[in-house]
């Protein structure tokens, strides 16, 4: 029987309109604005996924133009790098020193920090490549190509994409040499594929800390060429600013993993204290926009219905008749008539 209803009035979709006008009318800009709020903080807190490829999967690609410009660093030995009294009380109180370099178009740069976790849970932020998006500033994409088990040595082969911008990206290939019982990760570019970058080599070198047990020393060194036509604020961005933000991620994955791990065990003590409130920033902010629409949302309603124009015709409860609205009203308390004040815009 609802079917020839419908089809009075016209197509299925014309009465399907018309319903969605009746229900929502005026209301339809606020119910839009809430879907758009609740949807945005399900949309930040959605994990980004990493796909790893086997050798096979992957086109093949030219090789690089070259097998390396900058001149190599030792693998197992830390920066060369004179620290002052000063630098070390620096580095003791928890902030980071760093120092960078630009001779020859290569530019260059040594990062130390301490971080408030062990020095296996700090190598297993830096060895997981496959984890890396996510927690690598700009990092879009990581596909391991190759990997093999030399003992106590691994090797890794990763295709790595960056998008710095809407219309700016770079891909590159890194070789990494990771040594879990030395602590220590070396890599540099594949020169077996061509990668947007000149060339790029660098090393981690993870040691405990000399004096707080449960801490780890990072030290973190990368040398860069990159293009010519490179924009010089994406140089910058990448060598040194770069360079602490590399730091920077390790520093709060790790802290992050042994806060939960561990709690306040003596993993992190303050500054692991410290990083949950970074842990929770993402539900914080969710929850901020998902509160504000619904208040948002509310109050856009609240004021169509009530502040309509004082000319409109309302429809009556009992008969269906229009009346204009009375600018006349009784006091309960006296029975007094007041005259209702007029808007003050008409």
């Amino acid at each position: 029987p609802a079917v020839p209803g419908i089809l009075q009035g016209g197509s299925v979709v014309t009465h399907a309109r018309r319903t969605m006008d009746s229900r929502f009318g005026a209301h339809r800009l606020p119910f839009i604005f809430l879907v758009v709020l609740v949807l945005t903080p399900m949309l930040m807190l959605m994990p980004q996924n990493v796909t790893s490829f086997a050798p096979g999967n992957l086109p093949k690609r030219a090789p690089h133009p070259h097998q390396g410009v900058i001149p190599k660093v030792p693998f197992d030995t830390k920066p060369d790098v004179t620290l002052t009294q000063q630098d070390m009380l620096k580095i003791d109180e928890g902030e980071l020193w760093k120092h960078s370099w630009e001779s020859n178009g290569i530019g260059g740069g040594i990062a130390i920090r301490d971080i408030a976790a062990p020095r296996d849970m700090v190598f297993e932020q830096v060895a997981k490549l496959e984890e890396y998006v996510g927690k690598v500033p700009f990092l879009k994409a990581l596909r391991v190509y190759d990997r093999k088990d030399k003992g106590e040595e691994i090797i890794e082969k990763a295709e790595y994409n960056l998008k710095i911008a809407p219309m700016v990206s770079y891909e590159y290939f890194v070789e990494h040499h990771i040594n879990k019982h030395l602590g220590i990760l070396h890599f540099f570019l594949d020169y077996d594929r061509k990668s947007d970058f000149d060339d790029m080599q660098g090393k981690w070198i993870l040691e405990n800390h000399p004096t707080k047990p449960g801490w780890t020393r990072a030290w973190y060194q990368i040398d860069m060429s990159l293009p010519k036509r490179m924009p010089k604020p994406i140089k910058a961005l990448l060598t040194n600013q770069g360079l602490a933000s590399a730091i920077e991620w390790v520093k709060k994955a790790s802290e992050e993993q042994g806060l939960m791990k561990h709690g306040h065990d003596g993993h992190g003590g303050a500054a692991a204290h410290f990083t949950a409130i970074s842990l929770r920033a993402n539900w914080l902010v969710a929850i901020f926009l998902l509160v504000g629409g619904l208040a948002v949302s509310g109050f856009v309603a609240f004021r169509a219905v009530i502040f309509a124009p004082s000319g409109a015709r309302q429809p009556s409860l009992e008969t269906g008749a229009t009346s204009t609205p009375s600018n006349r009203v009784v006091d309960p308390s006296g029975g007094l008539e007041l005259k209702r004040a007029e808007p003050f815009l008409q």
